[in-house]
């Protein structure tokens, strides 16, 4: 039952199909919830976790906006039309920040 912004609603009573402990460390458990497998940590570990987790997403954010600029960035190098349109705005630029009288042009 969709409730119109594509939401599907959730079940209220969801069971843990199983959950034994793990020797090595006794604040985790692993367990199958819903068909998949789960591990429980403890807040302190779960925090940790979480801080590590958002470093990670910004390094790679970082390396794909570096990409991403790199890639337009050459992109740009490679465009010969806007090469030669900025080529065409350093003259104009130059041109009217000089007299024309003081500028000779040899041909």
């Amino acid at each position: 039952m969709s409730n119109g912004n594509g939401i599907q609603p959730t079940q209220r009573h969801l069971s843990i199909d199983w959950i034994e402990s793990n020797n090595q460390t006794e604040s985790v458990k692993k367990g199958n919830f819903l068909g998949r497998k789960v591990v429980q940590i403890n807040p302190n570990e779960r925090e940790q976790s979480r801080t590590n987790s958002k470093l990670e997403l910004g390094e790679t954010l970082s390396i794909l906006a570096s990409t991403e600029l790199a890639t337009s960035i050459l992109r740009f190098e490679k465009d010969s039309n806007a090469t030669q349109s900025l080529l065409n705005r350093k003259v104009q630029v130059i041109a009217t920040s000089r007299p024309m009288s003081q500028t000779s042009f040899v041909k």
